[in-house]
């Protein structure tokens, strides 16, 4: 008897970065999907910014471009403790960095578009799943900061963005490797 892999469609495995690795990741996501003219923050307190923009830029689409300041923001779990868990715990992230930016004084130059990065599965469930939640609640926050649009990069999301981007997927490959077999047949 012989044990084979099987092919099976890529996945990957977010939960192998350290919070600051995800940081890295999501700059480099960022610089290919939105372009290299972004600002990059560094290590340390960065008033909820991994990176941002200030003008126009040709995301989501060449003929409908974001032009305005925008925020990326990181938010890396480093443990998954379930999907449901996960999600709570991603929710409470965002609305704590929203929170921040509508109260704090420190954050003065609030973000007109916000794009909210996480490792964490938000569920398609119409409704109460994890990304209609998520887009509820930036909704929510409309009227105290001048949102004009946003994006959620979740973990389905981010799995795209490697698929679409092999030099993202070999620059990174050592965090999001999965960590087990993903079948074996017995021949």
């Amino acid at each position: 008897m012989a044990l084979q892999l099987l092919n099976s469609p890529m996945s990957h495995n977010l939960f192998g970065f350290s919070t600051k690795a995800f940081e890295q990741f999501i700059q480099a996501v960022a610089s290919h999907v939105i372009g290299p003219g972004i600002l990059i923050f560094g290590s340390g307190p960065d008033g909820g910014r991994e990176a941002t923009f200030d003008g126009k830029i040709p995301f989501p689409f060449t003929s409908d471009q974001w032009d305005g300041y925008g925020v990326i923001q990181a938010k890396c779990k480093e443990k998954s403790e379930g999907t449901e868990l996960d999600q709570e715990w991603a929710l409470k992230q965002l609305r704590r960095e929203l929170e921040d930016f509508a109260t704090k004084p420190k954050r003065k130059h609030k973000p007109q578009y916000y794009i909210f990065a996480t490792n964490v599965v938000l569920t398609p469930v119409a409704i109460s799943g994890g990304k209609d939640l998520a887009e509820e609640l930036l909704h929510s926050f409309r009227d105290r900061l001048p949102l004009k649009d946003f994006r959620i990069w979740d973990r389905d999301q981010l799995c795209n963005f490697l698929d679409v981007y092999s030099e993202l997927r070999r620059r990174f490959s050592a965090y999001t490797s999965p960590v087990a077999l993903r079948s074996i047949v017995v021949a």
